[in-house]
């Protein structure tokens, strides 16, 4: 079954709302209007990105995606916020417990409000295969452990396929034939994507699509079989 994809109207009035008010932060301040407290510019057009992340995730039903952006906001405001209570200290705690106490929120919220689906949320190691006949729109989603992917039959795989690695907080490793070219793509990724060097050649081609990822997902490529 396809994915369906569901897109908001508002979006683009929302985002466009919030570049036109990061600009005219950075306006101000370049007037040389004060925002007090050791606010700067940076404070503000960050601050007014990352609201706009959390607003995102909560507009979205996503309550686990919160914990991240607010994360950040204490951290870019923690000078400012320490001064305010009087402390001598600008900080007020350690940036990773901060991330961490984050990633365990998300992890908890994620597990409580996640979407049923058939098979659920991946906590262990699994190995998933992958029939090369049938990669039109692929979805490997709410992974918490290591996913070790291996395409069968690559030999009927005819190109222009996509996998797409969605909400994931663990490792997803996609073993491709060395011979396909992989193009990577990512949306909302706090992770990491690793693609190893390669050169198109006009071969077959797959897009690698990473969106809510806070975890790893990891490309190797195979040797090709034989013909």
């Amino acid at each position: 079954m396809k994915e369906r994809r569901f897109h908001l109207t508002g979006a683009p009035i929302f985002w466009g709302l919030v570049l036109i008010l990061a600009a005219a932060a950075l306006i101000l301040d370049g007037a040389g209007i004060s925002f007090g407290a050791g606010i700067t510019a940076l404070h503000i057009v960050g601050g007014i990105l990352l609201l706009a992340w959390l607003v995102t995730g909560i507009v979205k039903g996503r309550f686990w995606s919160v914990f991240f952006p607010l994360a950040f906001l204490f951290m870019l405001f923690e000078a400012p916020l320490a001064g305010l209570l009087g402390r001598d200290d600008p900080n007020i705690i350690s940036n990773w417990l901060v991330l961490l106490a984050a990633l365990l929120l998300t992890i908890g919220f994620r597990l409580l409000f996640r979407r049923k689906k058939a098979g659920g949320m991946s906590v262990g190691s699994r190995t998933l295969y992958l029939d090369g006949g049938d990669l039109s729109d692929v979805v490997i989603a709410e992974n918490l452990g290591q996913v070790n992917v291996y395409i069968t039959n690559p030999k009927h795989y005819t190109g222009g396929g996509r996998i797409t690695v969605s909400e994931n907080l663990g490792q997803v490793v996609l073993h491709i034939p060395g011979d396909w070219f992989v193009q990577a793509e990512s949306s909302e990724n706090l992770g990491s994507v690793s693609v190893p060097s390669q050169t198109y050649t006009g071969g077959k081609t797959i897009l690698l699509y990473a969106r809510e990822n806070l975890g790893q997902v990891v490309v190797r490529f195979e040797a090709p079989e034989n013909e």
